[in-house]
């Protein structure tokens, strides 16, 4: 069901997109970002009960009129959630440090104009989460682009119940 609204979500925003375009209706504004950017799209991870996993969708859109290059997308959990693989891409690798997990996925260069990418990270959630866990961030980068650089917090809401995963 949750897929299946998700779908329905996307579907929603790709027709405004196309709507937009064909002057139907105005253009989605993004003030915080100068046009033609490479942005993360903020999207938070469904939600999960205590010892249950969700997937945190590490999303970036290419909004420049060229191909994008070479993208490193980062993933820091909020404090207490551990990503399980196996990852998307198979280029994702997990890390800790100071007890926060990161997760890095590289994207070749050549994410077309006006695509996305998405980094899918399946996260635990700690068996004694009682409210939201803050603090996670997806940002991407370039190694060959420094004017790539665009970041967006997300949230785990903890649903109590049966784990879910």
């Amino acid at each position: 069901m949750r897929l299946m609204l998700r779908r329905l979500a996307v579907a929603a925003v790709v027709c405004g997109a196309v709507a937009g375009m064909l002057g139907a209706a105005g253009p989605v504004e993004r003030p915080r970002f100068a046009p033609g950017s490479i942005v993360v799209i903020q999207e938070d991870p469904d939600a999960a009960a205590p010892g249950g996993t969700t997937t945190v969708h590490g999303i970036v859109a290419n909004e420049t009129a060229k191909t994008a290059p070479a993208l490193v997308v980062k993933i820091t959990m909020p404090p207490g959630a551990v990503p399980e693989g196996p990852f998307f891409p198979r280029t994702c690798k997990r890390h800790r440090s100071d007890k926060i997990w990161t997760v890095t996925c590289t994207f070749e260069a050549g994410l077309e104009s006006e695509r996305t990418a998405t980094a899918l990270v399946p996260v635990r959630i700690p068996d004694d989460a009682s409210e939201p866990l803050t603090g996670g961030r997806v940002s991407v980068s370039s190694p060959d682009d420094p004017s790539v650089n665009s970041s967006e917090p997300f949230t785990i809401q903890v649903a109590f119940g049966e784990p879910t995963g």
